[in-house]
């Protein structure tokens, strides 16, 4: 963990809400750059193959989405850590809140987020509509490698995810006058915006489970604690869209 070496480097004051917002920007700005080219790649292969497919179809295919998702989290997740072991110094775990909590306390907000989704898909019962979205159905069919989607899926989007919104964003927005109220509330908006793919009930249901994991993120003083819960959501959501497309 990066505990274990946060304590060579010196601690400096915290980053200014402008700095927050002016490397968030990069980070995401890098993230989308290398799904574009992961994206590219994949269309030059097909040209190269003889295959005629739109960018369209790649984009929306689930082995572009796999590559592309794991490919963007590992080099956002990189740079957010060395900006902020750059700029915070031995309370760069802190600042992301990379701080070991009980099992007891990970188990409740884990079993809080599992009611979540029962309670999500109730509604979405009542209200008669898909319980996995169109999108998720034709991912999942288009999946080259199974296996490979599952773990973007279910590690490698909730660790860039998390550690982006409710870490290095969260955090540095908690410093502003948005208090920690308004940070959840601003980085749930925010990440509810990458997900706009799905239809507005879909990204409905993406902001108030990012309400949940940010609420979770300020009680419990721990990034792991969304990154778990995040994982289970996007667990229950491949198998849901697994039985479904089977």
């Amino acid at each position: 963990m990066l505990n274990q070496f946060d304590t060579d480097l010196p601690k400096r004051k915290p980053l200014s809400t402008g700095q927050v917002i002016g490397f968030a920007i990069l980070i995401f700005t890098l993230f989308t750059f290398i799904q574009v080219l992961v994206l590219i790649g994949l269309s030059v292969i097909q040209s190269l193959k003889g295959t005629s497919l739109s960018i369209e179809a790649i984009a929306g295919s689930g082995f572009y989405i796999a590559l592309a998702t794991i490919l963007g989290g590992v080099v956002g997740t990189t740079l957010i850590i060395l900006i902020v072991r750059y700029f915070q110094g031995r309370s760069c775990a802190e600042y992301l809140g990379l701080t070991r909590i009980s099992l007891k306390q990970l188990g409740f907000w884990i079993l809080s987020g599992a009611i979540y989704l029962v309670l999500m898909d109730i509604c979405t019962y009542l209200l008669r509509r898909p319980i996995v979205p169109e999108f998720m159905n034709k991912v999942i069919v288009t999946a080259k490698f199974p296996w490979l989607l599952y773990f973007a899926f279910i590690i490698a989007a909730p660790v860039f995810e998390e550690l982006f919104f409710r870490g290095f964003l969260y955090k540095g927005l908690c410093h502003s006058r948005l208090k920690p109220i308004g940070a959840i509330i601003l980085t749930s908006l925010c990440w509810s915006f990458l997900h706009m793919q799905y239809d507005w009930y879909g990204v409905l249901q993406i902001f108030l489970g990012g309400l949940l994991f940010g609420y979770a993120r300020y009680k419990s003083g721990s990034v792991y604690v969304p990154v778990a819960m995040h994982a289970l959501q996007n667990l229950v959501a491949t198998i849901e869209a697994t039985v479904i497309a089977s």
